[in-house]
């Protein structure tokens, strides 16, 4: 079976206003309140959960055990298609972080920024500088952990 790995940050990174101080990403996915994860490069995950739906792969969260790609990176769940994990397209209108939709082929449903921070266990004000310097014209994933969909 393939692995497929996602790295979650246990800091906030250096580029956000509270940088260096703690996610608890790690716990919050244990305890089923982090819900999701929002990563650029939709083909390539597309590609990915084809099979991870199939049977043939599973998600390997994992967190690193000192500085991100400097230390060894340390499992701390592993998903697979029967824990519920998706995906879906993520755009955002004009490239505008305050207007987020989901896109399913010609179907554009609109979220609130409001409830993507909450699910990704940011504030609003945490997720806006998260994801201050991302390229939001083009299509994002947003990884599930759980069955929820929006």
């Amino acid at each position: 079976m393939k692995t497929y790995v996602i790295t979650v940050s246990r800091f906030f990174p250096s580029t956000h206003l509270r940088r260096g101080e703690p996610t608890h990403f790690v716990e919050k996915i244990l305890k089923g309140s982090k819900i999701h994860t929002i990563r650029s490069n939709f083909s390539l995950w597309r590609q990915r959960f084809n099979e991870i739906e199939k049977g043939n792969a599973c998600l390997s969260l994992r967190y690193w055990s000192d500085k991100p790609f400097r230390s060894k990176q340390i499992e701390f769940t592993r998903l697979t298609k029967d824990d519920g994990v998706g995906m879906q397209r993520l755009m955002f209108e004009n490239g505008d972080v305050s207007h987020p939709f989901i896109q399913n082929g010609f179907l554009k449903t609109p979220l609130t920024v409001g409830d993507l921070a909450l699910n990704d266990c940011l504030s609003l004000d945490d997720f806006r500088e998260w994801f201050l310097d991302y390229d939001l014209d083009g299509s994002l994933g947003i990884i599930h952990f759980t069955k929820f969909r929006y």
